[in-house]
């Protein structure tokens, strides 16, 4: 039978619950380290719920979404946007998960001296939450501290001048995709043991999610799965990659001279990080070049010139499985991070296919009358299948 989905609606700022939701079309996903997206359609004069408390329940910028799938909830986040086509009283909304308020919000320390952060990433991500959410009571959207922490994190140094009006999101994205040794984190939602909603932050270093040991997920075709994309590309790979920071101060070149010399001029710091499998396999090589504001140490230029290099290999290869969402392991017993182990034998791997991959997010079409409920896991090869979860 086709899994019942119940959408909630809840003031975002006092969490008083509002209304559930008479959507359709509905179609949401989730991703680590960014925030998800939602699309859904409602119309006036409906049967279920009462034009006026439809408005008020899904008034963009102050109402909070909460997915359930049967008793569980698979998604919350923040309704953001609302359209309405007065022809068939149509109203559509799109949202985003809780990460997505970041953006919204400028970090400003005490608006006149500079704020240094020297300490585990994660504490750093949950330290810009807790400034953000209490440096001003109006923008507290109670999201929850983590209630543990990763052991082994990797420290850093942040300085944060009031006057760069960075938002709090731009400096958690830094963190979580600039290094080779960075961490991961989401805001998790679930029910309380009152049944009410929670919203809370989870980090993992070196990676969030359960090895393919502990997950026992299994994912076939023929079988649970009914249909992949498994997509190779080499557009924007790259097998060197160089990193530039800002000038260090200390290192200078000397131009040529000329009519228009006007003496040294300082160069910038740099690094590079190299594939050489990629060129030992036949591939040629290829560049690229990432800048990095605000880097003025080598050893941090040179881990972000890695992970830039590990973010676009040679090949780039994107799996998507649209699955079975009753057949086992059921959508909603996984999280996201977890491993899962493929198995695939078919006309473009005529000798079969087993590896061990990542589920990094998903998306979902909710099944509505006799529609079908559609599942689709965004999938990563993972080089850390024998690493724990932090």
């Amino acid at each position: 039978m086709a899994a019942i989905y119940t959408y909630l609606a809840q003031d975002l700022r006092t969490g008083v619950i509002l209304n559930e939701l008479p959507l359709h079309g509905v179609n949401f996903d989730r991703q680590l380290n960014k925030a998800g997206n939602m699309q859904g359609s409602s119309s006036l004069d409906n049967q279920r719920l009462d034009n006026d408390d439809l408005l008020e329940a899904t008034t963009p910028g102050k109402t909070a979404l909460y997915i359930y799938r049967e008793d569980k909830i698979v998604w919350g986040g923040i309704i953001w946007s609302r359209w309405y086509q007065s022809q068939g009283k149509a109203l559509q909304f799109s949202a985003q998960t809780w990460e997505s308020y970041a953006y919204k919000r400028i970090f400003r320390g005490d608006t006149k001296t500079k704020v240094t952060l020297n300490e585990a990433q994660c504490r750093i991500i949950q330290d810009l939450w807790t400034d953000l959410q209490w440096s001003d009571p109006r923008g507290n959207i109670n999201v929850y501290g983590a209630t543990s922490f990763p052991a082994n994190d990797v420290v850093r140094t942040y300085v944060f001048d009031p006057y760069s009006f960075a938002t709090y999101g731009s400096t958690i994205d830094d963190i979580c995709d600039n290094y080779d040794d960075s961490c991961e984190f989401f805001i998790d939602t679930y029910e309380d043991g009152f049944g009410n909603p929670v919203k809370q932050l989870v980090f993992g270093y070196p990676r969030l999610g359960n090895i393919v040991d502990f997950t026992d997920l299994v994912l076939d075709y023929p079988g649970n799965i009914l249909n992949y994309y498994y997509t190779e590309n080499v557009s924007d790979a790259a097998n060197r990659a160089f990193a530039t920071g800002d000038a260090d101060g200390t290192i200078t070149i000397q131009p040529v001279p000329g009519p228009t010399d006007t003496g040294d001029s300082t160069a910038v710091i740099w690094g590079v990080a190299e594939d050489t499998t990629s060129t030992d396999a036949g591939y040629p090589l290829l560049d690229s070049v990432t800048s990095h504001s605000g880097v003025i140490v080598q050893t941090t230029i040179d881990s972000n010139a890695r992970s830039d290099l590990a973010s676009k290999p040679v090949p780039t290869i994107t799996h998507t499985f649209e699955i079975d969402p009753v057949a086992d392991p059921v959508f909603g017993t996984y999280g996201l991070g977890d491993d899962a182990r493929i198995q695939i034998q078919d006309p473009r791997f005529p000798e079969g296919i087993e590896q061990v991959v990542r589920v990094v997010g998903w998306n979902v079409q909710p099944g509505e009358s006799d529609a079908t409920e559609a599942v689709s896991l965004v999938l990563q090869e993972d080089d850390t299948a024998g690493m724990q979860n932090g």
